[in-house]
């Protein structure tokens, strides 16, 4: 299984809450299990400095593949064949 990471902002009384999920690291072999890395949280008075860090945060998210874990299922389910 892979995570592709994530991000979500929440509105807060006095601002914003930021927690961004890292990608889960790339296996090096098949028994190798990656370690858990927490949500990373941030809160932001500021809407510029929260775009801001949306920003660098968004480029180390994993692009989904088009091939991922659940498409050969979905794949199944939509085809026409009975």
């Amino acid at each position: 299984m892979s995570y592709d990471g994530c991000i979500r902002i929440e509105r807060i009384a006095n601002g914003w809450e930021l927690e961004f999920s890292p990608p889960m690291p790339d296996r090096k072999g098949k028994n190798d299990v990656p370690s858990y890395q927490p949500p990373m949280k941030y809160a932001f008075d500021d809407k510029e400095k929260l775009l801001a860090t949306v920003g660098k945060l968004v480029d180390k998210l994993k692009a989904k593949s088009a091939e991922g874990e659940y498409a050969k299922a979905f794949k199944e389910a939509v085809s026409n064949d009975d």
